[in-house]
């Protein structure tokens, strides 16, 4: 399995734009369109947190439990770092990915300008964890459920490259009420992610402990690792 594929099993959540039609049925009666999910989910600065990530695999009687942490920064991209049940680093930006071992041997493979799954991936995840709901839009079908302050995003694939990856994937969160000295405002939480291979696999991805806010000094080098020539 390559580098991509296993990247976006791993781990796989700013514009306004019109409603699809059947998104705007669905969230009609909840009084909440996609584009005001996308400015509620939009990140103040970087967002980390804790995952737990459970794969259903056909092949395997029992799931896959991995667990660890995230740092999600708009500009410099996505660390996953799984702890459990062993060690292994990926690093995402728009130009490249990076994956270290548990046995700290780096592999590093260089985003091209062409299209295909190396080019959407790195778009897609970004996309998915900054709530840019109008670059999903492009790709995906995109159908709103809203029930009290609960939302959930189905996303099925229109291109053929992401349709060999991904059946469909899934979003859930919550919407949170903040008060502020302009008013009250509106903000959106992604606590799920649930990802479906066409050949029913399933990653089901929550997500804990959200913190948001400017990067320390230690995530910021954390994005651009020294690797020492050899490993």
């Amino acid at each position: 399995m390559g580098l991509i594929v296993k990247f976006c099993v791993g781990i796989l959540a700013s514009v306004l734009f019109s409603l699809p039609a059947q998104a705007a049925d669905t969230a009609q009666n909840a009084d909440v369109s996609l584009g005001a999910l996308s400015t509620a989910l939009k990140p103040q600065g970087a967002v980390r947190g804790e995952f737990e990530q459970t794969r259903t695999l056909k092949a395997l009687k029992r799931p896959l439990v991995s667990r660890g942490n995230f740092v999600f920064s708009p500009e410099q991209g996505l660390i996953w770092a799984q702890s459990q049940p062993f060690e292994n680093l990926l690093i995402l930006s728009e130009s490249r990915m990076l994956s270290r071992d548990s046995e700290g041997l780096w592999q590093q493979t260089e985003v091209e300008a062409k299209a295909g799954p190396a080019t959407l991936m790195p778009m897609l995840v970004k996309a998915m964890m900054g709530g840019d709901v109008a670059t999903l839009e492009q790709h995906f079908s995109l159908t709103l459920n809203v029930t009290d302050n609960r939302w959930q995003l189905s996303l099925t694939p229109k291109d053929s490259d992401i349709k060999a990856l991904f059946a469909a994937i899934e979003l859930e969160g919550n919407f949170v009420s903040e008060a502020s000295p302009e008013g009250a405002n509106t903000n959106a939480s992604t606590d799920r992610l649930k990802l479906i291979s066409p050949n029913g696999d399933a990653s089901d991805i929550r997500f804990s402990k959200q913190q948001s806010g400017p990067l320390s000094e230690q995530e910021r080098l954390a994005f651009s690792p020294q690797i020492e020539s050899g490993q």
